[in-house]
């Protein structure tokens, strides 16, 4: 075939303009039955006809009636992939309303897979600049915002280089990757686009988990809320979990209060699958979650308790999780000084590490304790059962202490618990330690 040559696009340009507007259309309503593979109709063809199109209809003020636009580019549906730059820029943000956005975007989507990467690049380019220019509020701020975002999410979002996004290069799609790391846009896509979902979350399989989470979404996970969690069920299947994290563990820059949502989401479904189930999900899949569990134990390191609490987390239900110091902080400021159970748990879990944890542990009980002006225990059966578990645990490390260590826990870490001492506590210290460490008890 041979390629489209100017006088074709200016016989074609004419042709359109000398036709009237009302068999024009009724041609384009045959044309467009008639043509169901749109890659029968070579690009160059494409591209002539809708610019020819476009010169007969950018004046016509029925295109400003988004509901006359939207079937308009219906009828274009065979040559919307010829779409070009020109047309594009004689598209002034200010002169688009919203729902005319909305009705350009749905119309340019049939024709994405057709069109080249000059033409996605200015498609990207055009809808991204829309949307800083104009504000994110057009395509958000309603259930059917959500709705539409669902629908043409995929075609925005294969508009976009993600590499470049992810890797924060500039060199390429500056206004999209500007637009999409903007925190209050890359938030508010993200919330309309759960809504949209929401409703279908229940009937996802796997699959359509994974063509979300990690295709369309990761882009935009880096916004993840609570609010969006809370959205999907907890009783999904295992797989879909999978896929739900694996999308989740591509994005490397979360906050600790997201990993903490994270961590506390994929608790509660891995929980939930063994209370519908019996049993538990496979290697495979707790893996996704030890992997988040892994980040949200490094992320609590050298956090204080008062930033700790901030995650909503109580602590008894991540004991095993929690630093030494967060640990004594949960002691100190939680009720668990008039609570035996929670004592007892707080201290059993020390039981699992090692002695600079036990020791860091009472190193900041002091300071706790000297912080809130505690100079004595109320409770002496808490006192007695702290004391009691306490030395059990250093019973081990006691043959290995030297003076300066029993100077250390005698008289400054264990001296609020010694009131409690008894014979079976002193028993579990060696009789053959120095003089000096004697005397230093």
């Amino acid at each position: 075939m041979r390629p489209v040559s100017l006088s074709d696009v200016n016989a074609t340009i004419l042709f359109i303009q000398k036709i009237s507007l009302s068999k024009f259309e009724e041609l384009l309503e045959k044309v467009n039955a008639k043509i169901n593979d749109t890659v029968l109709v070579p690009l160059m063809a494409k591209e002539t006809i809708l610019r020819a199109t476009w010169e007969r209809y950018k004046a016509d003020t029925r295109l400003k009636n988004a509901t006359f636009l939207k079937s308009f580019l219906q009828l274009l549906r065979p040559f919307i992939a010829g779409i070009s730059k020109p047309i594009l820029q004689s598209l002034p943000y200010w002169n688009v309303s919203c729902d005319d956005f909305k009705a350009l975007v749905q119309g340019f989507n049939t024709g994405l897979a057709e069109m080249t990467l000059d033409t996605k690049a200015a498609l990207e380019d055009w809808i991204f600049s829309y949307i800083n220019a104009t504000g994110v509020s057009c395509i958000t701020n309603t259930s059917e915002s959500g709705e539409w975002l669902v629908k043409n999410w995929e075609f925005i979002n294969d508009l976009i280089k993600s590499v470049n996004l992810i890797q924060q290069k500039t060199n390429s799609s500056p206004i999209s990757t500007t637009v999409i790391q903007n925190k209050t846009v890359g938030e508010s896509l993200l919330n309309s686009i759960f809504g949209g979902l929401a409703p279908l979350f229940p009937v996802f399989k796997p699959e359509n988990f994974t063509e979300w989470f990690e295709k369309r979404l990761p882009v935009l996970l880096s916004r993840i809320t609570s609010f969006e969690l809370a959205s999907i069920p907890t009783n999904i299947t295992c797989e879909s979990y999978q896929a739900i994290m694996k999308g989740f563990n591509s994005v490397v820059n979360f906050t600790l209060p997201q990993i903490g949502d994270l961590y506390r989401f994929g608790k509660n479904i891995l929980s939930q699958h063994i209370v519908l189930s019996g049993s538990e999900c496979d290697a495979d899949v707790r893996k996704d979650h030890e992997l988040i569990q892994r980040k949200f134990m490094q992320s609590l390191k050298g956090l204080s308790f008062k930033s700790f609490l901030a995650l909503n987390f109580s602590g008894f239900e991540i004991l095993d999780l929690l630093t030494p110091q967060i640990l004594s902080g949960l002691t100190v400021h939680s009720d668990a000084l008039n609570d035996v159970d929670k004592i007892s748990q707080i201290i059993d879990t020390l039981a699992s590490k090692n002695f600079s944890d036990l020791i860091a542990y009472l190193t900041q009980f002091v300071a706790d304790t000297k912080e809130m002006n505690v100079t004595a225990f109320q409770n002496a059966t808490i006192r007695r059962l702290m004391l009691s578990k306490i030395m059990k645990l250093l019973e081990p490390f006691f043959p290995k202490l030297n003076t300066s260590n029993y100077v250390d826990l005698f008289q400054r870490k264990l001296f609020l618990l010694l009131p409690s001492i008894t014979e079976k506590e002193l028993a579990t210290i060696p009789t053959n330690i120095s003089c000096e460490s004697y005397q230093a008890m």
